[in-house]
């Protein structure tokens, strides 16, 4: 396969302090204009730790609090509305778990170095046409692959 994989790891981090935990964490990026998940490109090595190490720095919390577990790898192409090409994506999406997450992250909303997260619901997202233009194939692979952790 000679075509060009743009590789990334995709976080599926839901709003486990709540009793019924179902909201996952999104984030406004501003290049593709739209709520994601937290990502972060997939690293040669040592996978598992290098995006804990991304998904720590980035929410401010300590490496050792995270728990992640590999869920699933796809390949598929879609339009890049960043770069405005269709691409070859590989997306890894992992399950993640914070113990003790801090006050600030159960907020609905929330920023961290200028990036505003919120918990959304699969059904809140699915009602978002811009999430779904944009970003629907993800959405798909969140709702089939991850499952409540009640």
């Amino acid at each position: 396969m000679d075509k060009i994989h743009h590789k990334h790891s995709l976080i599926a981090l839901q709003d486990t302090f709540r009793e019924y935990p179902a909201r996952f964490l999104v984030y406004w990026d501003n290049r593709w204009n739209c709520e994601l998940l937290p990502n972060c490109f997939t690293p040669d090595s040592d996978v598992l730790l290098n995006v804990k190490k991304d998904l720590s720095s980035k929410l401010k919390i300590p490496v050792q609090q995270i728990d992640l577990h590999k869920v699933i790898t796809t390949v598929y192409s879609k339009f890049s509305y960043s770069d405005r090409v269709e691409k070859y994506y590989e997306h890894t999406l992992f399950q993640a778990v914070i113990n003790d997450i801090p006050d600030n992250l159960q907020n609905s909303t929330f920023e961290i170095d200028g990036i505003t997260y919120r918990w959304m619901t699969i059904h809140e997202m699915k009602e978002n046409e811009n999430i779904m233009k944009k970003n629907g194939d993800v959405i798909e692979l969140l709702e089939k692959n991850i499952h409540p952790l009640i």
